[in-house]
């Protein structure tokens, strides 16, 4: 499990996961680097197991004139012993998933594009009101401008569904929440001999159904709908070649669609966050980065609290074998929160993961992920813990297999809001 440590786009690294979501991302990513080997020849010992170019098993895409396009479906069939995530009377089911999905990618000498679309459907056998559909749509591109100069810009919309154990999900709703997502970003990156500077910012937008309550009457989420806009800057000097330290500074501002008397409280708020770090392939066999700072954010009403407090972030890889990879990750950051008396909430988050190539086309992973959320201005407190265990096997360029397993465990002070998790699934994704 990977976090997003919400780094500059020079800093950027490939690897992030969302942590409360079980479907999958909008971007697969799909990079084609120098021709791999056989299973037992040398492999370069500076990249993931999970990241190596697997050119006999990996898709070869469709050319469409200087374009390539990755189609591509995953049908999988699980099993949930707790659908709802409750803390009694546990309901489980089964489920079916489609996701198809759909990646365009340039292949310019100069400049770069990429468009791509996905959607998931679904279904449950026997919980039919968890039944939904997701989509999404989304485009990126980078424009150079010199050699050490560009520009890259992100613009996506989703429609998702609210995970039952999401840490600020309204739990009296009678069907699982939907919500629109809008982002757009623009940075500006450059390098002056060994400094490097990235300037960027962004906008999110967050819209939210209206959900049925249990018992009756509808739950009215406009009160959770708001735009965000961040502002971010990253200074870095590098001491040689793949060691660079740097500075960053991220601002932000988030306005809320409801405000008194409509609503209890005025969540809108400012904050930042600075940190110094340090970026380094340390040898052949570990590389990574790690920061450390202050984050503070502001709410315009007296009667939330703040939230500040140390930053932190670390994403690192040790190359134990050729075949065996070891990561770790942390980040800490503030999550908005329409709990009663909270504005925000402070995340904590640490994991450790295995990924191993058994054979050049079967490759195993684990992790084991710990998070804490203290729900500043209320006295809840939540701490959840999370097991994945993965297999997959390559049959060939075209299909793919996969089985995991997943157990996530929160235990919190506020009642009801313990529970535990089972998830098994069996998937098999095409593509060409």
């Amino acid at each position: 499990m990977r976090f997003n440590q919400s780094k500059a786009p020079s800093a950027q690294l490939t690897r992030s996961v969302n942590t409360c979501r079980a479907w999958s991302a909008l971007f697969v990513a799909i990079v084609f680097s120098s021709a791999g080997v056989a299973h037992g020849q040398e492999l370069a010992r500076d990249q993931g197991v999970m990241d190596r170019a697997r050119p006999e098993y990996d898709a070869m895409g469709i050319r469409l004139g200087s374009f390539l396009a990755y189609p591509a479906a995953d049908l999988r069939f699980g099993y949930d012993d707790n659908v709802l995530a409750e803390d009694s009377n546990e309901i489980d089911d089964q489920l079916f998933t489609l996701s198809p999905s759909l990646v365009l990618e340039s292949n310019w000498s100069r400049h770069f594009l990429s468009i791509a679309a996905d959607s998931t459907f679904v279904l449950y056998t026997d919980e039919t009101r968890e039944d939904h559909t997701d989509w999404g749509v989304a485009g990126k591109g980078r424009l150079d401008i010199l050699k050490s100069m560009d520009i890259t810009t992100l613009i996506s919309f989703q429609n998702r569904t609210e995970s039952r154990d999401s840490i600020d999900a309204v739990r009296v709703v009678l069907e699982p929440t939907e919500y629109d997502q809008f982002d757009a970003s623009l940075a500006w990156n450059n390098r002056f001999n060994r400094i490097l500077a990235s300037i960027g910012a962004g906008y999110t937008k967050l819209d939210y159904d209206d959900s049925p309550r249990v018992g009756g009457g509808i739950v009215d989420q406009d009160f959770r709908d708001r735009e965000i806009l961040k502002g971010i800057g990253e200074l870095g000097y590098e001491f040689a070649a793949g060691h660079h330290a740097f500075v960053r500074g991220v601002v932000n501002e988030r306005y809320y669609r409801k405000s008194p008397p409509s609503v209890a409280f005025d969540r809108d708020s400012h904050g930042f966050e600075v940190v110094a770090g340090w970026a380094s392939a340390i040898s052949n066999l570990i590389a990574g980065e790690a920061y450390v700072g202050y984050l503070d954010q502001s709410y315009d009403s007296s009667s939330l609290s703040d939230v500040d407090g140390v930053s932190f972030g670390l994403d690192l890889e040790w190359y134990a074998t050729q075949f065996t990879t070891v990561w770790a990750a942390a980040s800490r950051d503030v999550v908005d929160s329409t709990t009663t008396g909270t504005g925000g909430i402070l995340r904590s988050a640490v994991a450790i993961g295995l990924d191993h190539e058994l054979m050049r086309n079967v490759l195993l992973h684990g992790e084991v992920s710990y998070y804490n959320g203290d729900f500043k201005g209320n006295k809840r407190e939540d701490n959840w813990i999370g097991t994945t265990l993965g297999v997959k096997y390559l049959l060939n360029r075209r299909i793919h297999l996969d089985l995991s397993y997943s157990l996530k465990n929160r235990w919190s002070n506020a009642a009801n809001l313990d529970y535990l998790r089972n998830q098994v699934s069996l998937g098999v994704r095409f593509q060409l």
